[in-house]
């Protein structure tokens, strides 16, 4: 069987959620029997690995004569431009016979105005009528999603995301504190917090701080990096790079207020054995309030603070916590979890 999956490249240096997802999802997808090939489209990224325009995206699309695949699967996200490019794809595709999976990753309907709803909903009714399931990472995409298509929610699913991870749990230790930020550089990710902890605990040597990724705050983080005595900046990080920090840190935190689903920083850092200090933010709440295995916080520099420095008063309890974030994602997020899923849906 061919596999299509639309979604950045697997074969381009590109991160982010959806980027890390395709790549996931990829080598899930070659690990199942039944499947000869697994090919990629780019909607997302030039060559360059580039971030494109709606309107490139779209006239890439038109342009490509799609040829017949089994089974296509679609990362999008709920906003304006992805839901037009989907409409596009599902318009160009529906024509072919298979199986459709549609993955919804971040946003929510709330950022659509009444017109953009109205013109989404127009759109995709019909399409949808050749859509085996749509996916979503948190309840109330779920829900904000089946009050605008009620017709189709037999066909909405709520899922995870998973990672792959090793079968021996991480021994970290918890002498000293890094904490590791690692997402993109936006004020809405909780980056600005981030710095004015890592400056009021400038004078606690137990505790150091640790920043990787990109984004439209990166100047800012270069800055304070520069001048900083704790905290380090490593910018965009691939493979070696990203599995030595990923080992190095025991903390993780992302006060984020962004419109979250399941974040794969979060996931990969508790993999390794992390601690995370978040935010309710998307399903991240609701993991780390389930299974007792972190901190939650507000988007606020003070109590990040305060939780950290609570957290080297109580080493004892880390180790512990450490192992539980390991068998979270072992016992519910594994690779291995999500390939048993897709074979049985590809058997159907």
């Amino acid at each position: 069987m061919r596999v299509l999956i639309v979604g950045p490249s697997t074969y381009k240096k590109i991160v982010g959620g959806v980027a890390t997802h395709v790549s996931l999802v990829k080598q899930m997808l070659e690990s199942i029997k039944s499947v000869q090939a697994v090919e990629t489209f780019d909607t997302t990224y030039n060559e360059h690995s580039q971030k494109i325009s709606v309107l490139q995206s779209v006239i890439r699309i038109v342009k490509t004569r799609f040829t017949p695949y089994p089974f296509i699967y679609i990362n999008a996200s709920i906003y304006f431009g992805s839901l037009c490019k989907l409409a596009l794809l599902l318009f160009k595709k529906t024509a072919l016979n298979c199986k459709i999976v549609i993955q919804m990753h971040g946003g929510n309907l709330e950022s659509l105005s009444v017109c953009q709803k109205w013109m989404i909903k127009m759109l995709l009714i019909p399409l949808f009528n050749k859509v085996n399931a749509i996916h979503f990472l948190t309840e109330k995409q779920q829900v904000e999603f089946t009050a605008l298509f009620p017709m189709h929610k037999e066909k909405t699913r709520l899922t995870n995301n998973y990672v792959a991870l090793s079968e021996q749990a991480p021994q970290k230790q918890f002498e000293h504190l890094h904490v590791l930020f690692f997402s993109r550089l936006e004020k809405d990710k909780g980056i600005l917090e981030f710095l004015a902890c890592a400056n009021r605990l400038k004078d606690h040597p137990e505790i150091s701080f640790l920043v990787a990724g990109e984004g439209s705050e990166q100047q800012t983080v270069e800055d304070f990096a520069s001048e900083s005595s704790n905290l380090q900046f490593f910018g965009k990080v691939f493979l070696h790079q990203k599995s030595a920090l990923l080992q190095k840190a025991n903390v993780f935190c992302l006060p984020s207020i962004h419109p979250e689903g399941v974040p794969y920083a979060l996931l990969e850092a508790m993999a390794h054995g992390q601690i995370p200090v978040v935010t309710k933010a998307g399903r991240m709440g609701e993991i780390i309030s389930k299974n007792q295995c972190g901190y939650l916080i507000e988007q606020d520099s003070e109590m990040l603070c305060q939780t950290l420095l609570k957290m080297l008063q109580n080493k004892s309890a880390l180790t512990q916590m450490s192992r539980l974030a390991y068998e979270t994602v072992k016992q519910q997020f594994s690779l291995q979890t999500m390939a048993d899923a897709y074979e049985a849906l590809l058997k159907q």
